[in-house]
């Protein structure tokens, strides 16, 4: 029994090794994440399956700017980081992800020619895209009906796109994740170490109301 307590207490040591090397680097905010299933929230142990971020477009063809979904419907991409292009992903299957504006309340979704658009409404046939990341560490995403990547591109007939390569996204965190990373680790590394403890640094008991994901439903 006592083995098994050393090595659950071990397990335990090198997760919160894992957040300070994680959150330890701020503000390095550019950070590409092809996130597997449920994004870096979910995978850092907390159990969120919405991760709040934006995309930085770095070409080849549009790039050095924030895509962003317009009320209108149409997909743009602006120079500056704010809040029209702050979006919202969320795990829809395996490795797969839906993708929102914040600020229009829109879905990223694509036509069967490759155009995207923005949608009110959740299409699963059409806002759904798989998240995979290249050699070179940039994300791509890819219609799982279509079987197209976005090639974000501007004034150029959709029929010339055929060959083209898929454009290269940075994801980079909102300010909130590092808030919520903050304010666990100055939480957790002031709790005294309970060695006899099953749950020494009580990380089961105290990160669920510490970590806060935004609602994906609104």
């Amino acid at each position: 029994m006592a083995r098994k307590w050393s090595g659950r207490i071990v397990a335990r040591a090198l997760v919160l090794a894992t957040l300070w090397l994680a959150v330890s680097g701020r503000p390095l905010v550019q950070q590409s994440q092809s996130v597997s299933d449920e994004g870096p929230l979910f995978l850092y142990g907390w159990g969120k399956i919405t991760r709040l971020q934006y995309l930085y477009s770095a070409g080849p063809y549009v790039s050095n700017c924030f895509l962003r979904i317009r009320s209108d419907g149409s997909v743009d991409c602006e120079e500056d980081q704010n809040e029209r292009n702050l979006l919202e992903f969320r795990a829809v299957a395996l490795k797969t992800i839906a993708i929102k504006d914040v600020s229009s309340v829109r879905y990223l979704c694509m036509s069967a020619d490759g155009k995207i658009y923005g949608l009110i409404r959740y299409s699963e046939e059409d806002c759904t895209f798989r998240e995979e990341m290249d050699c070179l560490g940039y994300n791509q995403y890819r219609s799982m009906k279509h079987h197209l990547h976005i090639i974000f591109i501007k004034a150029k007939p959709r029929e010339q796109l055929q060959g083209q390569k898929p454009s290269n996204f940075i994801p980079i965190f909102h300010r909130s994740f590092f808030e919520s990373t903050d304010q666990l680790r100055s939480k957790m590394f002031s709790l005294p170490l309970e060695s006899d403890s099953m749950d020494p640094f009580r990380m089961v008991e105290d990160v669920d109301h510490l970590v806060k994901s935004p609602s994906f439903q609104k």
